[in-house]
């Protein structure tokens, strides 16, 4: 536990991230959430080598974009460092390895804690996917060999 809650109450002003005011998310709560891969990645047809990444949502009301960036990153919070993100703040698309639409699903059930986890795993790849509240958002990827 320890992740944000729906029962703490709203992401930027609403009561889910599908209408949250700013368009760029941060997928996640304070620092910029962060991936690792040890093996090429394919998303929406294009390669991710492997290495580290800030994974950010392009959110818009019924259509979500999952953002890949290389753009460096603040451990702790320095509004002098222009650079680096904090969160979703100071984000640049020029740092945008890939942009890939997200298929949005309704779940039966509240996700209480945003959760963000693999669906369908195979040695071929997967689902990413991120859940909050009655909300699913994936994004298929491949392992490339």
């Amino acid at each position: 536990m320890g992740g944000r809650s729906v029962a703490a109450g709203p992401i930027s002003g609403e009561r889910a991230p599908t209408t949250a005011r700013a368009s760029i998310w941060r997928a996640g709560a304070n620092q910029t959430t962060r991936i690792k891969t040890e093996v090429p990645l394919e998303i929406n047809g294009k390669r991710i080598a492997p290495g580290e990444y800030s994974l950010f949502i392009d959110l818009k009301p019924g259509h979500w974009t999952l953002v890949v960036s290389t753009q460096p990153y603040q451990e702790k919070f320095n509004p002098k460092n222009k650079g680096a993100t904090w969160g979703a703040y100071g984000y640049n698309a020029k740092d945008d390895v890939v942009r890939a639409p997200m298929t949005l699903a309704t779940s039966p059930y509240s996700i209480d804690e945003l959760t963000i986890g693999f669906l369908d795993m195979s040695n071929a790849g997967g689902k990413l996917a991120i859940g909050w509240d009655k909300q699913v958002a994936m994004v298929d990827f491949k392992v490339v060999k």
